[in-house]
């Protein structure tokens, strides 16, 4: 590429520079090779650029992951007691009284056929 001093030819190196040891060196005194490399960054930055659905795919994980702690922390702290006695309340004593009443009548049921 003809052009004056500190000319750039289109990989990033000066036009006609050469290291010591021959190589070209990039715009900010980087080794050639080290340039691809600095592109691409870390090598997860340049595999969800190269497949953004994962990347869609990460921040739908972290937000509802994030949103799950959130509602467990606040769920612990507004709790009602800290002290439970182990026992079943509310419907869920309801519902194991409805499942034993209906456990009898099929026991029932099937004595009296």
């Amino acid at each position: 590429m003809a052009g004056g001093p500190g000319a750039r030819e289109p990989d990033g190196g000066a036009a006609g520079a050469g290291g010591r040891d021959g190589h070209v060196h990039g715009g900010r005194g980087d080794v050639a090779g080290s340039g691809e490399r600095e592109r691409s960054g870390h090598p997860v930055i340049a595999y969800l650029r190269a497949n953004p659905q994962a990347l869609v795919l990460l921040v739908i994980c972290l937000v509802l992951g994030l949103g799950t702690f959130l509602a467990v922390v606040v769920a612990l702290l507004t709790a009602g007691s800290d002290q439970t006695t182990g026992e079943p309340s509310g419907i869920i004593f309801v519902a194991h009284v409805a499942h034993v009443a209906h456990a009898a009548h099929a026991a029932h049921a099937a004595i009296v056929t």
